[in-house]
């Protein structure tokens, strides 16, 4: 340390490092100590180019005025520093197998190794780079917490950018395999010459290797027990993660940007881990700070999978204001079982989603995974991905964006449910921009398996035909009125009020999948006037359904279940004439409801005409009610299709009632 300690903070155990020194600490050389050492430079700024290894140790490289390490050798492990514009830099190679590497400064540089991986079952790696300014991981830089259990890597800035190139992984392993580059004294390998091995016993390996210099060993791995009092008085905490089971990477700031080429990856060989870039699900967890805005570019890959046998993992990429996400997410299932992991990609108040490659969320023996995108407001498109914004080069530069409304385009959609069932939330909560509504402006047709979900917050706008339809088994579900609760469980999501699933100008919604439309806790499921068109294995409708509008005829309602067993279940439906018309008076539309042989329940059906003036009144709609099969039953609650009277003193006729046919 190059920062003084006094005698009384000394005597009292703490290590408070807070009497002036202008000096730097650095390190070119070799430093390695004996199994949990530790190594701690403390200065006004930290420089290592060399090598320093502590197995089981703590490697803490600390930049600042004042600096203090709070619980050290243990899980609780701490440095508080006061500092702007010092700075700790990695050029070199930091190995602290199975143990701890912070690096603390107002900015910190990675540019180097970071190796916290480790062979043992129950030891766990973890790695924190943490600034109060800038934390930058430079293209080529390695940081890694593998192991069969997989440890936890932190990249934060608290008040600036978090920027991130290289390589970033905490990988579960259920066999490990450690390339070993480490000195000779703890790998227990001595290279006699090049391309000659001498193998000492405290090596307790299975098979070594060897090919031009490099040394791979496969290790049975050794267990480490977890314990609360050991001889030297420290205390040993069992990991928390599973052996196998990914790791846990977080990277944090105010801004956070992900240039490519750079790799996070979270998999395992019994399931994926976790990974959080500008915070966590939604926003919502209060442990995790949250970005303004994320920045993921082209050539980033965040990966999470499952890598032999068990479930993806999860990752977030998460902004309160606006995230750009032009890069790829993969959390896949077991190769020998397993479903695919959850991906989330969301900025609260804009999003611009264009990935370069997929999101892959696919289980070769499971279900697939759930991918959650989450603006303020969305508009669906058959145009081209659009985005107005840049950085603005400030400290932390963030991205700004100019457009109110964010855009995902068919293509990208269609690309995406290839390996992934998708929801599309909006949210109006806390956001600055937008109610909270999701607008179909175009229509589009698709084959899929997996399903697409629109969850709004207000209100579903399917636009002038703006036909949707899936030739594939998928569902395709809206959903308007969403309280912002259960996002990720489409089936069930919290809804409330009185919004609106409008689908206009006759647009139709097919599927050889199951429709589902659920109009908040009171609201209605509109056409204004036109005629509604859902095809699907099942048809359900959770609101009433209203095809009425102002001075015309009311619009038909035409529902067909396909699928085998399929039903049809709905709530009240309107389809009535409206308005006092000058002439002939205004029909009500027909409504069919037809099954393969599944059941028919709706709550109720009015279909009347409108009065006519100096003309006849308008005729009730016709009722087609067709379950094919021998099983399905018929439910309806109640049936009103009356014809119209005409008001010009007797001369016209009034309209006929309607007609029921079952």
């Amino acid at each position: 340390s190059s920062l003084g300690i006094t005698n009384a903070y000394l005597l009292a155990g703490r290590l408070v490092f807070d009497q002036p020194g202008t000096g730097a600490v650095a390190n070119a050389g070799t430093i390695v100590t004996q199994d949990g050492g530790f190594v701690y430079f403390i200065g006004k700024d930290v420089n290592n180019s060399g090598v320093i290894h502590t197995p089981k140790g703590e490697i803490i490289l600390a930049a600042g005025n004042t600096v203090e390490i709070i619980n050290p050798k243990s899980p609780n492990l701490r440095v508080e520093i006061t500092a702007n514009g010092n700075e700790a830099v990695n050029l070199g190679k930091l190995v602290a197998s199975g143990g701890t590497i912070g690096m603390f400064a107002g900015n910190v540089r990675h540019s180097g190794v970071a190796q916290a991986s480790t062979a043992e079952v129950n030891a766990q790696g973890r790695i924190v780079f943490r600034a109060k300014q800038n934390v930058t991981l430079d293209a080529g830089s390695r940081t890694e917490a593998s192991g069969p259990t997989a440890g936890k890597i932190t990249i934060q800035s608290e008040n600036g950018t978090a920027t991130v190139q290289g390589s970033v992984e905490a990988i579960g392993t259920a066999t490990p395999k450690l390339e070993q580059n480490l000195p000779q004294s703890q790998t227990g390998i001595t290279l006699a010459r090049e391309n000659t091995l001498t193998i000492t016993p405290d090596l307790n390996g299975t098979g070594v290797s060897a090919l031009l210099g490099k040394v791979n060993i496969f290790a049975t791995p050794k267990t480490v027990a977890a314990s609360a009092s050991p001889a030297d008085g420290t205390v040993t905490a069992a990991p928390t993660n599973a052996p196998g089971k990914g790791g846990r990477v977080e990277i944090l700031a105010p801004a956070v940007v992900l240039d490519g080429p750079a790799l996070v990856d979270a998999s395992g060989d019994t399931g994926g881990g976790t990974i959080l870039v500008g915070g966590d699900l939604q926003g919502k967890n209060p442990d995790v700070p949250n970005a303004k805005t994320t920045f993921v570019g082209t050539d980033v890959i965040l990966r999470a999978d499952a890598l032999l046998k068990g479930d993806g993992g999860k990752v977030i990429v998460w902004a309160d204001a606006a995230t750009h996400f032009v890069a790829s997410i993969s959390a896949r299932g077991g190769r020998d079982g397993g479903n695919g992991g959850f991906a989330e990609v969301s900025g609260k108040d804009f999003l611009y989603f264009n990935p370069r490659g997929s999101i892959d969320l696919s289980a070769p023996q499971g279900a697939t995974g759930i991918l959650l995108l989450d603006p303020a407001d969305v508009n669906i498109t058959t145009g081209t991905d659009t985005l107005s914004g840049a950085f603005d080069a400030g400290n932390p530069n963030i991205y700004g964006i100019s457009s109110a409304t964010s855009e995902i385009t068919w293509a990208t959609i269609n690309t995406n449910l290839g390996t992934a069932n998708i929801i599309i939330t909006t949210s109006d909560s806390g956001a600055s921009t937008g109610a909270g509504n999701i607008t179909v402006v175009n229509g589009f047709t698709y084959n899929r398996a997996n399903s697409l979900t629109l969850l709004a917050n207000n209100n579903i706008t399917v636009n002038s035909g703006a036909s949707i339809t899936n030739s594939g088994t998928g569902n395709i579900s809206f959903l308007a009125g969403w309280t912002g609760n259960n996002a990720a469980a489409a089936a069930s999501p919290v809804l409330a009020g009185a919004a609106t699933i409008s689908i206009l100008g006759n647009a139709a919604i097919v599927s050889n999948g199951a429709i589902n439309l659920t109009a908040g806790a009171t609201g209605s499921v509109l056409t204004n006037g036109g005629v509604l068109n859902l095809t699907g294995s099942s048809v359900t409708v959770v609101g009433a359904i209203n095809t009425t509008n102002t001075n015309v005829a009311g619009g038909a309602v035409n529902l067909s279940a396909t699928g085998t067993g399929g039903g049809i279940s709905i709530g009240a439906v309107t389809a009535s004439g409206t308005g006092v018309s000058s002439g002939n008076g205004r029909a009500g539309g027909a409504v069919t409801l037809r099954t393969s042989n599944g059941s028919i329940n709706a709550s109720g059906i009015t279909s009347t005409g409108s009065a006519g003036v100096a003309g006849t009144g308008g005729a009730g709609g016709i009722i087609n009610i067709t379950s094919a099969g021998a099983s399905g039953n018929i439910t309806i609650g109640s049936i009103t299709i009356n014809g119209a009277a005409a008001i010009d003193n007797g001369a016209s006729a009034g309209g006929a009632g309607g007609t029921v046919n079952l």
